[in-house]
């Protein structure tokens, strides 16, 4: 037996030798959505392309990309590392990379590394199966990711992934290079318009017309900042649209303008607690559909 096993252990390191190279061809530099936008340094995965470690996720502009640096395979485990990649969202560019501020050093904060293992199962390791584990794990180009961000995203990503965000949606835009990356670029998901069309559709309560008095904050409690931003120094405002109910209640909150940076996901949590005096007509409590803005300043 121990004869057996040495003759064949220099074909299974020419099989993983060839396994290996085939991944580093197909993920090596390449831009990655990590499924279900995991956070964490580590995240760790069984045979079948499940998590065997826990992890929590978070939001997607903050833990859903990675840029993969280097792809290993030994003894049917597969490791990966990758550098997190930040979005954050530019003007008449849209999302694109932020990348952490300098420390007093000159050097980067070593916050976005990701490391990444993963078991192949018994067996022969195959390119076959460690590509429908990876598939696990990774977004593919069978994914949409505007199906897979919570319902105050999918708007806006919409609207961005089908590169037409026009109207209240117009701020909702990916680059060239982020709409490359799979899952994330969906032409034919949806037609001009029908972000906006969605949109209106869970926002039923009316605009301001003549006649009617707007509803007024009488709480709105500061969004904290996320830790990422703060890292990179990071700020703007995020716009969003919501309606407020005849009881003062916030309802239907959407991303309209993104800031990226997971601040947009803490304005949302921030904005839904907010309290409101109610709009009227003719002196009667009525639901209205408001834009409101909410501001990130670090000084």
């Amino acid at each position: 037996m121990l004869t057996l096993a040495l003759a064949l252990a220099p074909f299974q390191l020419q099989a993983e030798s060839e396994l290996e190279k085939h991944l580093r061809d197909q993920y090596d530099g390449k831009t990655l959505l990590v499924r279900n936008f995991y956070g964490g340094n580590s995240l760790r995965y069984d045979a079948s392309g499940q998590l065997s470690k826990a992890a929590t996720p978070g939001d997607w502009t903050v833990n859903g990309v990675v840029q993969v640096n280097d792809v290993k395979v030994s003894n049917h485990h597969l490791t990966i590392r990758a550098k997190r990649v930040h979005l954050g969202w530019v003007r008449d560019v849209g999302f694109s990379p932020v990348e952490d501020a300098k420390d007093k050093n000159g050097n980067s904060e070593e916050a976005r590394g990701l490391h990444i293992e993963a078991e192949l199962g018994p067996g022969e390791a195959t390119a076959e199966h460690a590509d429908a584990v990876l598939a696990q794990i990774f977004l593919t180009p069978k994914d949409h990711l505007a199906e897979l961000v919570p319902d105050y995203w999918k708007p806006c990503v919409l609207a961005a992934s089908a590169g037409n965000g026009t109207g209240e949606y117009s701020g909702c835009r990916f680059s060239p290079e982020f709409l490359a990356a799979p899952g994330v670029s969906a032409p034919g998901i949806m037609e001009p318009g029908q972000a906006e069309a969605v949109a209106e559709l869970s926002n039923q309560a009316p605009r301001m017309a003549r006649g009617t008095t707007p509803p007024r904050a009488i709480s709105a409690p500061n969004p904290p900042f996320s830790d990422e931003a703060r890292r990179a120094k990071y700020q703007g405002t995020a716009v969003l649209s919501l309606s407020v109910d005849k009881t003062g209640q916030v309802r239907n909150v959407r991303i309209v303008r993104p800031l990226g940076m997971g601040l947009d996901q803490k304005a949302v949590e921030a904005v839904s607690t907010w309290q409101f005096r109610p709009a009227t007509k003719e002196g009667e409590p009525i639901d209205m559909h408001i834009n409101v803005e909410v501001d990130f300043h670090l000084y």
